[in-house]
Order: structure tokens, then sequence, then C-alpha cells
């Protein structure tokens, strides 16, 4: 009975809009994969891969707040609210994320100098100031 009230609450409880976001971002959108004219366009494919990836921490939301949004025990329901080291956490997790890839980009350039050289225009010296 747990089981099947947690299963109800997800898709029609407090945590709907998470819940029907989820569906959307990780079962719906990645079906327009099938028209080859979207899944050539780079823009889109970045655009989906941004929105698969919302679809997937939503999942994660999912999972974690409406399982402990609602007990068992009618008498122990009410809303969940994270703590300041919970959020510090999350927090500091991006900060963490965020620092190894800038190190990253910083000592490892996607781009390599020498293909960048090959697109630089010539330099042209300036004729006013050349000695004869």
């Amino acid at each position: 009975s747990f089981e099947r009230f947690q299963f109800w609450f997800r898709p029609f409880g407090d945590f709907w809009v998470a819940f029907w976001g989820m569906t959307f971002c990780n079962c719906i959108a990645p079906l327009s994969l099938w028209i080859k004219p979207l899944r050539t366009n780079i823009a889109f494919l970045f655009v989906l891969s941004i929105v698969i990836n919302i679809g997937m921490w939503l999942e994660r939301f999912n999972i974690i707040f409406t399982s402990l949004a609602r007990e068992f025990i009618p008498a122990a329901w009410g809303g969940y609210n994270f703590s300041w080291i919970e959020f510090g956490i999350t927090i500091g997790a991006f900060g963490w994320f965020g620092m190894w890839m800038t190190l990253f980009i910083k000592f490892f350039p996607a781009v390599a100098i020498a293909e960048m050289k090959e697109i630089l225009p010539y330099p042209v010296r300036d004729q006013s100031k050349a000695h004869h």
C-alpha cells in the first residue's frame, strides 16, 4: 500500500510538475530524434542534450524529494525543507566541478593552438614605418 501511494503521489501529488517535466524531458523530447533534419542539426542536439540533462535532475528530485515528503504514517506528512548544510554541499559541488573544468580548459585547451594559427591572417607590416 505504501508503494501504491508513492506511485500515485508522484504524478498527482505535490510534486506533479517535476514528475511530468521529467517524463517530457526524458521520454517525449528524445523521440524528436526520429526526425532526420532535427537529429542532424547541431544547435537542436545541443538544446536537446540540455533538456535531457534537466530531465535527469528532475528524476533525482522525484526519487529523493517525493520519498521524503510523504511517509507511510500520515502524522509524519509534511514538506521537505533542505538545510543550509545540504544547500552548501550542492553549491560546493557545482563550484568544485567548475574549478576543475576551468583548470582543465586552461591547461588542455579544446582547440589546438596550431589549428588556430592556421586560420589567422598573415601579419601585414606598416609600410609607413618601413626603412628603405
